[in-house]
């Protein structure tokens, strides 16, 4: 079955390169919007065999996701950002699963990687929702665009391939100028779905308008309570309330809002470790040790459409477990957990294997110099 890739593009001459250069592996056509690009775009996207149109800029991603979808001629479509960077391996698997996009598919979705360790692990990611079928989805909203469907169901078939992963690659400069112009986009929106309220929240908070960012994940608490809205989410919500109280700060009231999420929510890490966290900033190693271990209790989610940092699960509670046991002197415990942190980590991430595995040498050398 034939793919149209489309992308909508403005000045990304330094990111389009990578994000196009393994796509002739699947992609039978690749459709470009330009919503006015000043720099060298274009000539990229004609190297690769682009149809390029141009689209003015109306304030909303959206209405240009459309018209590139409104261009593309193959009864499936997939789409990318332009600093989506798909490898060799990936591309040759979405090339494999293009036979079976059959007539009773919904959709087809794959990983998208968001963070990074510093060797380049990913270490938050979640599903994405990236293929669909011709003229059956519209994209929807001027930022934090959402594919939805035509028409309503009441069970899709969605073909899920959480190891065909996709990497994005934030460049900070350009999002921190992004920042802005998401949340002004945002609070033009007329539709405050709870979507909308959710990445108001998110907005609000990475510009450090806290009072805003609390209010609006509360009125999206609010408007889900009596729905089947997915506890992933909700929980995230809770979350970011804490986390903005944080970073405001408000610590009691955050510490209060964190005795709340556990209660409700012990099956995840997050809140667990920000209790930690808490409590180790306040020398209170036992408190600390105790909060940590129930983080790393936790079982990893299954990732859907929520991201999960996969660290606080495992090397990060680990870690400081050891830490705060290494604080009462207690080296032996220290030591398991230093062990532990080491098993959780992936060997490409080399200069944290390094200093843990030195850290244990020196925990091994204590644990002797006693034993003596």
């Amino acid at each position: 079955m034939k793919l149209s890739l489309c992308l909508i593009v403005k000045d990304e001459e330094d990111n389009l390169k990578k994000s196009l250069q393994n796509i002739d592996i699947f992609a039978d056509e690749l459709i470009i919007v330009d919503t006015g690009s000043k720099d060298n775009t274009k000539t990229i996207a004609k190297n690769f065999g682009a149809k390029i149109y141009d689209f003015k800029w109306t304030d909303s991603f959206s209405a240009a996701r459309n018209f590139s979808y409104s261009k593309a001629k193959y009864p499936w479509i997939m789409w990318l950002d332009a600093d989506d960077v798909i490898d060799r391996t990936n591309a040759k698997k979405i090339s494999k699963i293009k036979k079976k996009l059959k007539g009773h598919v919904d959709g087809v979705w794959f990983r998208r990687n968001l963070e990074y360790s510093p060797h380049g692990i990913p270490s938050l990611y979640h599903l994405f929702l990236y293929i669909t079928p011709k003229d059956k989805y519209f994209w929807k909203y001027r930022a934090y665009n959402s594919l939805i469907p035509q028409k309503t169901k009441n069970q899709y078939d969605f073909l899920k391939y959480p190891d065909i992963q996709i990497n994005h690659w934030f460049n900070t400069e350009r999002k921190e100028i992004r920042k802005t112009q998401t949340l002004k986009l945002l609070e033009k929106e007329e539709d405050k779905s709870p979507y909308i309220l959710f990445a108001l929240g998110e907005e609000y908070r990475s510009v450090r308008k806290f009072r805003k960012s609390i209010n609006s994940f509360k009125k999206y608490l609010k408007a889900v309570e009596s729905s089947d809205e997915d506890e992933q989410q909700v929980y995230l919500a809770h979350l970011n309330v804490a986390k903005a109280y944080f970073l405001w700060p408000k610590i009691r009231r955050m510490k209060k809002y964190l005795d709340k999420i556990i209660n409700l929510y012990p099956q995840y890490a997050e809140g667990w470790v920000m209790l930690g966290d808490y409590e180790f900033k306040k020398q209170n190693w036992k408190e600390a040790i105790g909060y940590y271990q129930n983080a790393s209790a936790c079982r990893y989610p299954d990732i859907d459409q929520v991201a999960f940092d996969r660290r606080l699960y495992t090397y990060y509670s680990y870690d400081m477990t050891a830490v705060a046991y290494c604080r009462l002197n207690d080296f032996r415990n220290a030591f398991i957990y230093k062990k532990k942190a080491l098993e959780s980590l992936d060997a490409k991430d080399e200069v944290i294997v390094q200093n843990i595995t030195k850290d244990l040498a020196k925990l091994e050398e204590k644990l002797n110099s006693r034993s003596i």
